[in-house]
């Protein structure tokens, strides 16, 4: 899997190598992941490609007017939620609850909680069995391990402004099990905003483009209705967006999802 180096802000001979020290460092685990919607055309999410229309799949405005905006998913959702495929999120869920997908945005180099010029941001797999608050979600201040075999994605250095932090060169994996199968989504080039507030919470959202094949593997299983596999196959013929192939037919669909977050912390502190 290829890794994506962006720097946000600044550029490599404007910073040294770390933001501050390493040790003050800030995280957050993501407690609740679903897929971003689209309503008349506008949907939260990121221009992932830089081109207008990629593969005529028209792109959309988010809610504060930007344009461009890549989430070609939010297309084939109310279709597939008319079928097996409703479940998907509630298997994410699932996941994320019995600690088989913890993801973990970290900051280091951390002086101001709020406001720093400067801060490592990167994204890391963390290991542990939560325990759940009375919402069903995870709760705030929990300590995980870092998955030794998980990906940890570097995002450069970034700057935090009033709890607001982007970043990009987003590469990582979504390892849920779907109908008594393990299937792996790659989230390719993606792009991240992160909010946090001054209660230990967070919430934000991230996008990128997964391969056709990895959807199209999920309408193969065979425990799905066979029916939905040419529904899905016809929805992405119509609505893959990035990477064009030497065809010029695009090869991969671009996703984006919302997610909640709260503090937490490795046992290496």
């Amino acid at each position: 899997m290829a890794w994506w180096l962006a720097l946000t802000g600044c550029t490599v001979d404007e910073r040294a190598d770390t933001c501050g020290d390493p040790a003050s460092t800030s995280r957050y685990v993501v407690t609740e992941l679903v897929f971003a919607r689209s309503v008349d055309g506008v949907s939260s999410g990121f221009d992932l490609d830089g081109v207008e229309n990629q593969c005529s799949v028209p792109d959309l405005v988010t809610p504060e007017g930007a344009t461009g905006i890549d989430n070609a998913l939010a297309n084939l959702i109310p279709a597939l939620e008319l079928t097996e495929a409703v479940a998907a999120e509630g298997l994410i869920q699932d996941a994320i609850n019995e600690g088989d997908l913890l993801l973990v945005f970290e900051m280091a180099g951390v002086d101001d909680p709020m406001n720093d010029d400067c801060v490592d941001l990167s994204m890391k797999r963390a290991m542990g069995l939560p325990n759940l608050g009375a919402d069903d979600r995870i709760e705030s201040g929990q300590t995980f391990d870092v998955d030794p075999a998980g990906e940890q994605v570097a995002m450069g250095q970034v700057s935090l402004e009033d709890g607001y932090v982007h970043g990009e060169g987003l590469e990582m994996s979504l390892d849920v099990n779907i109908f008594d199968k393990e299937l792996v989504f790659p989230l390719h080039n993606g792009q991240v905003d992160l909010f946090l507030d001054d209660r230990g919470l967070a919430h934000g959202t991230f996008a990128g483009g997964t391969g056709v094949d990895a959807l199209l593997a999920v309408a193969g299983t065979e425990d799905v209705d066979p029916a939905l596999v040419p529904l899905v196959e016809g929805l992405l013929a119509t609505n893959a967006d990035l990477m064009p192939g030497p065809d010029g037919e695009c090869t991969q669909v671009s996703v984006t999802f919302e997610f909640q977050a709260s503090v937490a912390f490795f046992y290496d502190e």
